[in-house]
């Protein structure tokens, strides 16, 4: 389990992201010997692969980039794996959020999901 928090880890570091962008709201799915990563970055989504277990992960690959994605509170993007699927899903919305109490996402927020099969 410690290899694969610390491939995680190592996967955001090394990641597309820079200090105006810090990757945000990691998760993860597992579905056998296959661990799927995603997180946010900036109003980017990013998404990164292992198929060891979790010992070694790929570069992270940009899913989406959008106008405004929701990265705060636990509401970044998520990840799950059936088999050769994988879904990712994200609340991406046209203006940024203004009120105090919207957690980051906007009340013209929609929920999107890419499939890869």
């Amino acid at each position: 389990m410690h290899s694969l928090i610390f491939a995680a880890i190592l996967a955001l570091n090394l990641g597309p992201m820079g200090p105006d962008s810090p990757a945000r709201e990691p998760q993860l799915a597992v579905s056998g010997s296959t661990v799927g990563l995603v997180f946010g970055a900036g109003n980017e989504i990013y998404f990164a692969a292992s198929h060891d277990s979790g010992h070694t992960f790929s570069a992270p690959v940009k899913v989406e980039q959008a106008k405004n994605i929701v990265l705060s509170h636990h509401r970044g993007p998520r990840v799950a794996i059936s088999g050769n699927t994988i879904v990712i899903s994200a609340v991406v919305s046209l203006t940024a959020a203004s009120d105090a109490h919207s957690h980051g996402g906007s009340p013209d927020g929609d929920l999107f999901a890419w499939r890869s099969a």
